[in-house]
């Protein structure tokens, strides 16, 4: 173990993440897009379909039709804005709300998995080697 690859130990930290994203996914009835949609948007945040295309870093295009789906699914509401009829607000349902509750709580308890046996100083000290890590590329 002491000779692996760190890029190696991250593809496999990311295998059983996307495990869980798709075990999450195949009990939503979501798709990949609209799961990111979802966690894109807080609870009671209310914002343009723009800003909301920006947070999931897709194309507005593509994002109008993720909104669509989370529209018709019942997950969002949407309105014009009252400056400019062009520009939609958009914000989760109680359905949508739920949904993201039930998503962040699945989420919460794979990460409780993944650092159960770390100790709090260092797990702090692991979340800052890891930013400084991305921050590289």
């Amino acid at each position: 173990m002491e000779n692996e690859k760190l890029l190696s130990i991250f593809s496999s930290l990311i295998e059983r993440y996307s495990e869980t994203r798709d075990n999450i996914r195949n009990e939503t009835g979501l798709t990949a897009a609209e799961l990111k949609g979802l966690m894109s948007l807080e609870i009671d945040e209310e914002i343009s379909c723009q800003d909301l295309s920006v947070r999931m870093n897709i194309s507005v295009s593509r994002g109008s039709r993720v909104i669509e789906s989370l529209f018709k699914k019942g997950y969002l509401k949407r309105t014009a804005s009252p400056t400019d009829r062009r520009c939609k607000k958009v914000w989760l349902t109680n359905s949508g709300a739920q949904i993201r509750k039930r998503i962040d709580t699945q989420i919460q308890e794979c990460e409780a998995r993944l650092v159960a046996n770390i100790p709090a100083p260092r797990l702090a000290q692991l979340k800052i080697d890891l930013k400084n890590l991305l921050h590289k590329f």
